[in-house]
């Protein structure tokens, strides 16, 4: 008897556990991989059967994380293409509560409620996802605007606290009667809200007759901001001429005076304000005060108080910052400038936050011949400054000792600084192409293995088949994607003919110095886009296939439709009316410049003009034509004559242009070298000729 009741009991254990075993690999008992396999198949019939809210009372909806730690989130996203409303905000509801991604479903689900105005049920929501929560600060907010706007204004004091004030808690407090409002207010205005707000409230308080229940400076302040909103500018002046604030409101809220410098400077009442910012001696006054001094061309004031505002900064940005608008007040006087990259290289603490000023003089101080100048600065640059403004430096000390304009020094050096500035760079391709190097590629960086949220939340997407909802959700977060991540999303950008995001995402791929891309990361940031059309039109046209690549990927990164601020269009950037004229040459009317094969015809036609006029001599100056126009090519050579192709573009006067050829043949390199199998100098040497001079013997 003891044997059969043993055997008995075992059935029951065993058959307990294979029932266990069996429903952790079903999900609403189907099993796990047949579900895997028909979301990822896109197959979403099956899901009609399920009937979610029995699901949910038997609390069997969480099954769904079975499949992905999320699963509900990412699933209400599936309920979204389907239409089904409630189910996605079913989903939304049980990822909020119990998921791993709350913030983003309470986000998601604010969208999608107040997008219909449903107040109420949005309040109720967000007010469960609340309670016992602590660090929810980013999405208290939408709490708050949702109580408000649902009539629940005690609801929205109670949850909004003493340290939290927006300006629906604000109108909740009027409405309420608190008589903390008119305190409340004060630190509403002087703590950094927007013109906006502030234009918002002024219309709120004034519907409601409450303007002269607040104090005269908080009404004139008030007054103030909301004209200057509405560009009413005279009135704004009024206003400002009346208002003053104390010692004392400028020290508690630094932000006011921020606030306060471009209405100041639209109403032309620097003089007056000057005078009453600087009754304090802080960093946010001084600073202030110096940039109105700036506006009022009263350099050698603004220069004193930048440098009491850097004596007075309580953290490295803000001494950084006052560092480089002095440095910014003397960009154009190349001596007082390197005084200060003299003194100031050696205290900065980030060096890439100079990188613009530096580049800059680096343009006028080579364009101006004062190579004893730059002598004086480059010492500093290796020591103090960021790789990428050491390989510029290093390059044009390189030209200006095989010009004859600086004594000979260590080149090797120098190559080596430049190969060290971000791979497949202009500087690092150059650098690598002089010391004799060719291109390489690093395939190691297939192995990684750290994730963070960004990562996961991603991945997530992409388990669920949901491919467009990982490449949205990728922006905002790139700098916290691995290198994996990045490379995922970019190559799913890149097969939707999305090739500007694509090369976006993978430019925030971190490199450490030295580290390089892998071949297949190069080809989707030199994407081989409408290859036999520009081969077609480019061999018509007797110009390079890969320079016509790479000046299409600088201009529009292949997006066929793109119309840049100016007016140009499409892929090769063209003006519709310089486009018009050679389109009529070729025998196109009417031209489409959105069509990708008429623009790269008119385009390669174009690109041929420029290169057969007297005044473009080579590859180099065609390129600076194209971006700057032959006007400016022809005034520049008179400007600058004497100078060797290389050191000319680096003394243009246009940031852009100067960018602009060095991205041209940067992109040209890899497009021949990677998918025509040409040497890179060979593809240099198309635009800068004398390119066999510069290598070392």
């Amino acid at each position: 008897m003891k044997k059969y009741l043993v055997i008995f009991l075992s059935l029951i254990v065993f058959g307990s556990c294979y029932s266990s075993e069996l429903n952790h690999n079903r999900i609403w008992n189907v099993e796990l991989k047949e579900f895997e396999s028909r979301l990822l198949s896109k197959d979403y019939e099956f899901l009609s059967q399920f009937d979610f809210s029995r699901l949910e009372k038997r609390d069997r909806l969480k099954e769904i994380y079975k499949m992905h730690k999320g699963g509900a989130f990412f699933l209400s996203f599936i309920f979204e293409t389907l239409g089904q409303r409630e189910n996605q905000i079913l989903f939304l509801k049980i990822e909020m509560l119990e998921g791993q991604w709350k913030r983003e479903a309470a986000e998601k689900l604010y969208d999608l409620l107040s997008r219909e105005k449903e107040w109420d049920k949005l309040s109720e929501y967000l007010k469960l996802y609340f309670t016992g929560i602590e660090e929810n600060k980013e999405t208290l907010p939408l709490l708050i605007e949702a109580l408000y706007k649902s009539h629940q204004y005690k609801e929205a004091l109670f949850y909004s606290g003493p340290d939290f004030l927006s300006l629906y808690t604000l109108q909740s407090m009027i409405l309420m009667e608190d008589l903390q409002w008119i305190e409340r207010l004060k630190f509403f205005l002087y703590s950094g809200a927007s013109s906006e707000d502030i234009d918002h409230l002024y219309n709120y308080l004034t519907e409601r007759d409450l303007m002269n229940s607040i104090g005269e400076t908080e009404k004139l302040y008030i007054r103030a901001i909301s004209s200057y909103y509405r560009n009413k500018f005279d009135a704004a002046q009024v206003y400002l001429k009346e208002l003053q604030f104390s010692r004392e409101t400028y020290r508690q809220y630094p932000s006011l005076l921020y606030s306060l410098r471009l209405p100041i400077q639209q109403t032309g009442l620097e003089e007056i304000w000057v005078k009453r910012f600087l009754s304090d001696f802080s960093f946010a006054s001084t600073f202030t005060v110096a940039r109105l001094y700036l506006h009022e061309r009263k350099f050698d004031l603004a220069d004193d108080l930048y440098r009491k505002a850097i004596t007075l900064a309580e953290t490295d940005y803000e001494e950084d910052r006052a560092r480089w608008y002095l440095m910014d007040l003397y960009r154009n006087n190349i001596f007082h400038f390197s005084a200060l990259v003299e003194e100031f290289a050696p205290l900065w603490h980030d060096p890439q936050y100079f990188n613009d000023v530096l580049e800059d003089f680096l343009a006028l101080v080579s364009s101006r011949g004062e190579w004893s100048l730059f002598n004086k600065v480059y010492p500093y640059i290796p020591s103090y400054g960021d790789d990428e403004i050491i390989a510029a430096y290093s390059w044009v000390k390189y030209l200006a000792i095989e010009s004859g304009s600086l004594p000979e020094d260590n080149r090797e050096i120098l190559l080596d600084r430049m190969i060290k500035s971000t791979h497949l760079s202009f500087y690092n391709l150059m650098g690598t192409v002089l010391s004799g190097g060719s291109l390489t590629f690093d395939e190691s960086c297939e192995l990684l293995t750290e994730y963070s949220d960004a990562d996961d939340l991603l991945s997530g997407f992409f388990a669920f088949s949901l491919s467009d909802e990982a490449l949205l959700y990728s922006s905002g977060v790139e700098r916290h994607l691995n290198r994996q991540t990045l490379r995922r999303v970019s190559q799913y950008a890149a097969d939707q003919g999305q090739y500007l995001r694509s090369i976006q995402l993978l430019n925030y791929i971190s490199l450490d110095s030295g580290q390089k891309y892998s071949l297949g990361e190069t080809m989707l940031m030199f994407p081989p886009v409408y290859e036999e059309l520009i081969l077609t039109y480019s061999n018509e046209n007797a110009f390079p296939g890969e320079i016509f690549s790479g000046i299409i990927r600088t201009e529009s990164a292949f997006t066929h439709d793109i119309i840049s601020h100016a007016g140009a269009v499409g892929l090769s950037q063209l003006m519709p009316a310089t486009a018009e004229e050679h389109a009529r040459k070729i025998g196109i009317l009417n031209p489409d410049l959105t069509d990708p094969e008429t623009n790269i015809h008119i385009g390669s036609s174009y690109v041929r003009w420029i290169q057969e006029r007297d005044w473009s001599e080579n590859l180099s100056q065609m390129l600076i034509a194209y971006n700057a126009g032959g006007g400016n090519l022809r005034k520049w050579k008179r400007i600058y004559p004497g100078y060797r192709e290389e050191l000319f573009v680096e003394v243009l006067p246009y940031k852009e242009t100067r960018n602009y050829v060095k991205k041209v043949l940067a992109s040209s390199v890899i497009y021949g070298s990677v998918y025509k199998n040409q040497k890179a100098e060979d593809i240099i040497r198309k635009i800068y000729p004398d390119l066999s001079s510069l290598k070392l013997q």
